[in-house]
């Protein structure tokens, strides 16, 4: 019985440990885990965002100027684009005239544009995403396919162009056909619709840290974002 007790006692005293020292940013531990198929690490490298340590939320300060991309896009205009949409033009970090959607229902469409007089409606994908430096890709799972893909790519993309994707049980490398070099994976939960979720997130390593803030920025929107390290 006392072996038994000593040893939950250890356990507890070794989860707690644990939580803390993961927490401290000067910690030299490695952190592994996954979201999904996709593997990430955070560790102590100044030149990552330590997950325990760096997040954002839609209360961040929105840059100066005349947003902070030249265009956004946004394929798919669901409940969760919407919960981007809607903060990311209120709110300032984006002028309504600079946002582009496109959904296969015109009335989804307009719906929106009513509460953004100046937004953009596309006529098609390769319209869509045509110099626009951001797309946030919102559509169900099922839909991304080759098909797909090879809408992508009816238009050059450029080189420092982002791909976003919202998209729940889809991993990072699933994307790589699309024709963008740069690319963002996020699993944000059921709350970030109306602004109080967690979105945890990871990207792919030619991703600046400039571009990376500017992406804790734009999933501010949906309440919390935390980045992790994908491998």
């Amino acid at each position: 019985m006392f072996r038994l007790a000593s040893s939950r006692t250890a356990m507890v005293l070794a989860t707690t440990a644990s939580r803390y020292s993961c927490r401290a940013a000067s910690s030299s531990a490695t952190i592994t885990g996954s979201i999904g198929r996709d593997r990430f690490w955070t560790g102590n490298d100044s030149s990552s965002d330590d997950v325990f340590t760096r997040s954002s939320s839609s209360d961040a300060a929105p840059p100066s100027g005349d947003g902070a991309f030249e265009k956004v896009a946004f394929l798919g205009t669901g409940k969760m684009a919407q919960a981007i949409i809607h903060p990311l033009i209120n709110k300032g970090l984006q002028p309504a005239h600079k946002v582009s959607i496109f959904d296969v229902s015109i009335n989804q469409m307009k719906a929106v544009q009513e509460k953004h007089n100046d937004i953009q409606l596309a006529q098609s994908i390769p319209d869509l995403i045509k110099d626009a430096d951001l797309l946030i890709c919102a559509v169900k799972p099922q839909n991304i396919n080759e098909g797909l893909f090879q809408e992508f790519r009816k238009t050059p993309i450029s080189e420092d162009a982002t791909f976003l994707s919202v998209i729940a049980g889809v991993p990072l490398n699933a994307y790589f056909g699309t024709g963008y070099k740069k690319i963002v994976r996020t699993m944000p939960n059921t709350p970030a619709m109306i602004g109080r979720g967690m979105t945890v997130w990871c990207c792919t390593e030619n991703i600046t840290v400039n571009e990376r803030d500017l992406i804790q920025k734009v999933l501010g929107c949906l309440g919390k974002a935390v980045r992790k390290v994908y491998y």
